[in-house]
């Protein structure tokens, strides 16, 4: 055997469970994943940037190389998952299909990206309809931002069946991947005996073709990958020393066959970054420097099957009950139907009971939704599951021409606006429907988790949207299934409260964004405006509005048009709003788009001249109901905006008080000092309130340009607070400085001057001063981007980075190796992490 018949492929599985609140379409803050928003934010920080961006290190830890990992890789990203990169990290999302793009190039047409079924189900457990939609759901999406055929697909927990399999010979998918453990026997192509392989002994280093039990001139090859190499990756220690890693790869080569073999290994993309820190720094050391080194040659699954087509037929295993078989559940598919043993922590009396009841309850539910839409889309539709299948078009452009072609293709008749808005609320709820079952929800342990109350959320939801469509309410009927669900936390009691405490309360709709509006025009600082608004998936549109103010009170009434803009749907809706310092109580109303309410203008008018309070609100209940909304009904982030907006002036006030009484009593706190006797309690916050506002207005006019008066003033303020022994906030001035230094770093790439490299050197000397640990990853990279063109055209290279001690000290700072500019490199460290 050469060693050019040795190939490798690593395929990461990118993937998060879609954790958008249904209703306004924003994933809300997740304390749980702290100091960031949320988990998706958490996890672009710590993985999906990172491997676009990832460092290759010299044994001094300085960069020698950033390369892009997806450009190497074998990878696959969750549509939903991909689609939140789209909207919140473009860049992110840009590199990766540029990645793609390039691989295509490099590997005779093949891409290293593939496919994924839409929202991760386990496919064995899905009806046949659902299974449909979620590969043709996988397909359109990877089509709309890849601009190619997928010719492999991802299935979630690589759960697997025979109907899975033959849906995914239907649509063309050439290769899916599978854990060894679901190869049940092999033979040759040409004929043979099976040899049993359910013991996961099957040869990882070749692809195999399974042939359709229905039709034997189908077949999709199946790639099997290395168990116990990716074992070693995801719960041992390989993703921390890239060496150690190409050792192990070595390892799997075993014995030769005379055929080109495959070391390959497939595991959660997240485990380069997020659940391995540093893994991407690892995992980009392997590919671009031991895999050469090693002459190991990097394929990807769709190129090394078209050089390599399979010997050999394979028989799945079709796992516990015949009910299919997974990568994560060594009962097959349980882990997601019952309480099969299989869990992920939590405490040792912690049972997955709820589990099976969950899933029938959502499994009725399913089969409602199912027979509703069928019975009332099928007024509009020639064909009500063929149409849900089209949606997704929808999903990707909802443009006014995108659902005209939708309509033309499949309304069976000209339709008018509000049936089509009556057609987009079923396909919504189909939507909703298909999301239910995201695996999330039952691979943890405990259903008040963040992953089942999820499913849980689009379950409500939909029951909602079917309540607004049909009037049926089946929202008793579901909480009295859910109540067979018992949760482990004795407090929550079972998967009815879950709903009913956790779940309900977010449940937003037109009114409680109309109630969010019409406190937020009360607020100074508050974004709205009387102007046409976003607000998440909605448009406001206000069409009256009028304020009063008398003594400590402010009212607002007003009409908002507000609009749906996924399904089109509008509401006329009229609004009062009381503000009595920062309690609010807000009254909305749906009317008709021809009705007045003058009777909003005369009660304002009553409260001016001679109302009190009480009557006031007994006439407003006339005309809106006793029911009313407060700061807890409307969005999180809505009310984090309001309180924030309301309170900015009291802060500034707080601090103007504080500042007077640490002034006055400067003296004093000296004195404290000097006989090692700390500060009372009350000078200490009047010291923190007057030094704070103090460091930061000095840093601001230090960032503004270098000085030596302006640090003086910077490091007097921060020997004060030390003197003290005062805590100062210090995470708005690292903020500043990163964001600083990449202004440098960027103007230097393009004007390249020695004041500049000097500025830069010592905004990096100030942080390594205060032990501040600024984010310098941006800047780095468009430096190093510059420094390889200047290196392809030697006669560019600036001449201030020629210079003897500035250019290389400058190079070090910035945490590049110093000969980065040079043809050779040093010998790079092969333990990143």
């Amino acid at each position: 055997m050469t060693t050019q018949n040795v190939c490798l492929t690593i395929h990461g599985h990118f993937y998060q469970p879609p954790r958008e609140n249904p209703g306004i379409g924003v994933i809300e803050k997740q304390a749980a994943a702290a100091p960031f928003h949320d988990w998706n934010e958490r996890i672009h920080h710590e993985s999906y940037r990172p491997n676009f961006m990832a460092r290759v290190l010299d044994e001094h830890g300085k960069i020698i190389n950033i390369v892009n990992n997806f450009e190497q890789m074998s990878f696959n990203f969750g549509p939903t998952l991909f689609s939140w990169l789209q909207s919140n990290h473009p860049r992110t999302y840009r590199a990766i299909l540029a990645a793609d793009r390039k691989s295509v190039k490099r590997h005779k047409g093949h891409g290293n990206a593939i496919a994924q079924i839409y929202n991760h189900v386990i496919m064995p457990l899905a009806n046949l309809r659902d299974k449909k939609t979620q590969v043709i759901w996988g397909i359109r999406d990877f089509e709309f931002h890849f601009e190619r055929k997928p010719e492999g697909m991802w299935l979630s927990e690589t759960a697997c069946d025979e109907e899975t399999l033959e849906i995914l010979m239907e649509h063309e998918i050439k290769f899916t991947i599978l854990a060894p453990q679901q190869a049940a026997r092999v033979r040759p192509l040409k004929g043979g005996v099976w040899k049993d392989v359910s013991d996961g002994s099957i040869d990882p280093r070749h692809a195999y073709r399974f042939f359709s039990p229905k039709d034997p001139q189908k077949f999709i090859d199946l790639f099997f990958y290395d168990g116990p190499l990716a074992g070693d990756l995801g719960f041992g220690s390989l993703a921390f020393d890239a060496r150690a890693f190409a050792d192990r790869i070595e390892l799997a080569k075993g014995a030769s066959t005379g055929q080109a073999l495959l070391i390959h290994v497939a595991t959660d993309g997240e485990t380069f970054g997020h659940h391995k820190a540093f893994g991407d720094r690892t995992l980009a050391y392997l590919l671009s420097v031991e895999a050469p080194r090693r002459h190991l040659r990097i394929v990807n699954y769709g190129e090394f099957l078209s050089e390599n087509p399979p010997e050999y037929e394979v028989k799945i295993h079709l796992g516990e009950d015949g009910k299919g078989s997974s990568w994560s559940c060594r009962h097959g598919v349980k882990r997601w139907a019952e309480n099969c043993g299989c869990r992920s922590g939590g405490p040792a009396e912690w049972t997955q009971e709820w589990r099976k009841p969950l899933r029938q309850t959502l499994e009725w539910l399913r089969d409602k939704m199912a027979s509703r839409y069928e019975l009332c889309a099928g007024a509009y539709f020639k064909d009500v599951w063929k149409a849900r299948n089209d949606s997704i078009e929808i999903l990707f452009e909802g443009t006014e021409k995108t659902k005209k072609i939708f309509f033309k293709t499949h309304a069976s008749r000209e339709l008018k606006k509000e049936e089509k808005i009556l057609c987009l609320k079923w396909l919504e709820s189909q939507r909703l429907s298909l999301f239910m079952f995201t695996s999330c929800g039952w691979f943890f342990d405990e259903i008040s988790g963040i992953e089942a109350s999820q499913v849980l959320f689009y379950a409500l939801e939909a029951i909602a949207l079917l309540k607004e469509l049909t009037g049926e309410d089946c929202e008793p009927a579901f909480l009295e299934r859910m109540s067979h669900a018992k949760s482990n936390i004795k407090e929550l009691r079972n998967g009815r409260v879950i709903c009913e405490r956790m779940v309900k309360p977010r449940l937003y709709r037109f009114s409680h964004l109309t109630a969010a509006y019409g406190m937020g025009l009360l607020v100074p600082g508050k974004k709205f405006q009387k102007l046409n608004q976003r607000l998440y998936g909605y448009e406001l549109e206000p069409l009256q509005f009028h304020e009063e103010r008398k003594e400590r009170h402010v009212f607002s009434s007003g009409r908002l048009k507000i609009r749906n803009l996924r399904t089109g749907e509008e509401r006329h809706q009229i609004f009062w709003v009381m503000k009595s310092g920062a309690d609010f109580k807000a009254f909305v109303k749906s009317v008709s788009s021809e009705e007045s309410y003058p009777g909003l203008h005369r009660l304002h008018r009553q409260w001016k001249v001679r109302l009190s309070l009480s009557p006031l609100l007994g006439e407003v209940k006339k005309i809106f109901g006793n029911s009313f909304f407060t700061l807890a009904d409307i969005p999180f982030q809505e009310r984090v905006d309001l309180l924030t907006a309301l309170h900015q002036e009291v802060v500034r006030g707080i601090h103007g008080v504080y500042q007077e009484i640490y002034q006055i009593n400067e003296s004093l706190s000296e004195i404290y000092r000097s006989v090692h006797l700390p500060l009372p309690r009350e000078m200490r916050f009047a010291a923190e309130h007057s030094l704070g506002p103090q460091f930061m207005e000095a840093f601001k006019d230090l960032m503004k340009g270098y000085h030596f008066r302006k640090a003086l003033r910077v490091f007097r303020i921060l020997a004060q607070a030390k003197s003290l022994e005062i805590h100062l906030s210090y995470e708005d001035a690292i903020r500043l400085l990163s964001e600083r230094l990449f202004q440098l770093i960027h103007a230097f790439c393009h004007s390249p001057s020695q004041r500049r490299m000097e500025q830069a050197l010592y905004f990096i000397r100030l942080a390594e001063k205060l032990h501040w640990r600024i984010d310098i990853r941006e800047a780095q990279n468009e430096l190093f981007a510059r420094i390889q063109e200047w290196n392809s055209q030697p006669d560019r290279w600036p001449s201030v980075l020629r210079k003897k001690d500035l250019g290389p000290r400058f190079l070090a700072a910035m945490g590049f190796n110093p000969l980065i500019g040079k043809e050779r490199y040093p010998h790079a460290a092969p333990i990143v992490a």
